[in-house]
C-alpha cells in the first residue's frame, strides 16, 4: 500500500519556525508579569533567566525602539512597584553571577 501524502516541505517548516519564534516573544510578557508577582519562585526565576536572556541582549544592544518595546511589553501587566531582572547574557556554570541585567520596573502611582 502506498500513500500519496507528501512529506512536509520547506513552507511547512518555515511556518513552524515563525510560529515558535512568535510564541517565544509573546510568552515574554506573561513570564515577566508572573515573576513580578512571585519574586521568590526561584525555580521559575532560573528558568526565566535561562530562557529570556536573548531578549535582554537584544534590548541592551539593539536599537532604542527594541529596548522601549521590550520594557513596555514586559511592564504592561506588572503590578505597581513590580520589577524583574532581565539578564543580557547567559549564565556561566560555577561562576559568581555578575551578568549585566536590565531592570524592568513599573512606576509607583502618585
Amino acid at each position: 500500500m502506498t500513500s500519496n501524502r507528501k512529506n512536509p516541505g520547506v513552507a511547512f517548516w518555515a511556518t513552524v519556525v515563525v510560529v515558535v519564534a512568535l510564541l517565544y516573544v509573546a510568552s515574554f510578557g506573561p513570564a515577566c508579569w508572573y515573576l513580578s508577582r512571585e519574586p521568590y519562585d526561584h525555580s521559575f526565576r532560573r528558568l526565566f533567566e535561562r530562557t529570556y536572556w536573548p531578549i535582554g541582549r537584544a534590548a541592551s544592544e539593539g536599537p532604542k525602539i527594541v529596548e522601549r518595546s521590550v520594557f513596555r511589553y514586559g511592564e504592561l501587566g506588572m503590578p505597581v512597584g513590580g520589577y524583574v531582572h532581565l539578564p543580557c547574557e547567559p549564565a556561566r556554570q560555577g561562576e559568581v553571577d555578575d551578568r549585566s541585567v536590565l531592570i524592568l520596573r513599573t512606576r509607583l502611582k502618585r
